[in-house]
Order: C-alpha cells, then structure tokens, then sequence
C-alpha cells in the first residue's frame, strides 16, 4: 500500500486574500448614533429612510392616545425637536393602526402604509396623498389616506394584500397573496399590481396636479386606488 501524504489546506479570510495580492484593506468605519423622539410619541417602530435620504419616518403612538401615526423626523436629530406627525388628524375615519411607512420617489409626497385593526387580525394598506394647495383655497383638498384595493382572484385569499411595497415612481406595487388552493393547499402568490387612482362617483381634475383625478369634498371618501394586478 503506497502511503498517503498529508496535504496542507490554509484557509484565509478575504482580508488576508487581499492582502497577498498586494491590495489595501481599509478598515471598516460606521457611527451609531442614537435618536431621541420627543415626548409627544410612544412605542415608535418601523423607521426607514425617507427618498432625501436625511430624514426619517417612522411609526408612532401619540401619548394622548389613539391610532399609531406616521411621523417623520430628520436623521441628525438627537433631541426630538424636528419630530412631526404626518399622518395626525388624517382620515380620522380609519382607526386602524398605520404602520411600516414605504414613501414613493416621484415627488409625490404619497407613503404606502399597512392599516392595521387595533384588535388584530389581517392588515390592508392605504396611500398618504399630501394636501393639494392651501386651506382658504377654492380647489384645496386636504390631506387623506387612501385605501388600496386588491381585486378578487379564482382562489379564497386568505391574507390578500402581504408586505406590499410600493415603486419608486408610484404606478406599482408588489405583494403576495396567501390564498387557499384546491385541496385546501395554502400557496403564496407573488403579484405585481398597477395602481390605478378610481373613483365611483364623477371626478373632476385638479389644476395643481394634472395626473390626479379628485373628488369634490363630499365624495372624497370614495376614492380608492385599485389594483391591475399581474402575478409574476
């Protein structure tokens, strides 16, 4: 039997790999610094940063009670003093928590959010549309909260609107629908949705915002945008 020599094996680590090629490792460097909110917001959760990329937005409880709000604050605040609510006094007809604030790109100022039931149970979403001019203003329209709705598909959906995200230029979103199949088989569908602003009632355009269509104060409530979905 021929012996058998014992290979050496060097296991390096991609520094040192670097290193032997004769590059320049610098070390890495990051500052952890940390923010304080101001007194007026509790339990604030879910921060991410905002397109500018100097500020941030976050969700909230107000100490004075009622739904979790969107509240946005800029990155180098350490004392709380730039912390403002987006959301407060919204829609105050939907009651359900807002939570995990996703802000478009496209200049808009409109943030996706999960609407969540205080008492539990399956979240939808809903788009913050900034106010459109200025109050005293013949055509202003106040800021509102507009519920996204998924169109209904073959199978029961079980969770239908899951982790949506929204694109940066605000014409699309993706999410997964948890639907129960045949044979009671629970499947995850990944969907791609264009989101089409409608409306059941007449619209009338806005003069600020040719590519947005509004209702007149009385109907502003009916406005939802729908979803053209496509699953991947």
């Amino acid at each position: 039997m021929r012996p058998v020599r014992a290979k050496s094996l060097r296991i390096v680590s991609a520094i040192e790999w670097a290193e032997d090629e004769g590059a320049t490792v610098l070390s890495p460097q990051a500052t952890r610094v940390i923010l304080n909110v101001s007194s007026q917001v509790s339990s604030p959760d879910g921060a991410r940063f905002a397109p500018d990329g100097t500020t941030l937005l976050f969700a909230g409880t107000p100490v004075a009670g009622g739904r979790s709000e969107i509240w946005s604050m800029s990155a180098s605040d350490t004392d709380g003093s730039t912390v403002q609510c987006i959301t407060c006094g919204v829609s105050t007809s939907i009651t359900n928590n807002l939570r995990k604030p996703v802000p478009t790109d496209d200049g808009s100022g409109r943030i996706l959010m999960q609407s969540v039931p205080v008492a539990g149970g399956r979240y939808t979403h809903v788009v913050y549309q900034p106010a459109v001019g200025q109050p005293g203003d013949p055509d202003y329209v106040a800021a509102s909260l507009i519920p996204v709705i998924t169109p209904a598909g073959g199978s029961t959906a079980i969770d239908p609107q899951r982790e949506m995200r929204i694109s940066p230029d605000g014409q699309y979103v993706l999410f997964s629908q948890i639907v129960l199949g045949a044979g009671n088989n629970i499947t995850a569908i990944p969907i791609v949705g264009k989101l089409d602003l409608s409306a059941r009632e007449p619209m009338i355009a806005c003069p600020h915002s040719p590519d947005r269509v509004v209702l007149d104060s009385f109907r502003r409530s009916s406005i939802r945008w729908r979803i053209l979905s496509t699953e991947l």
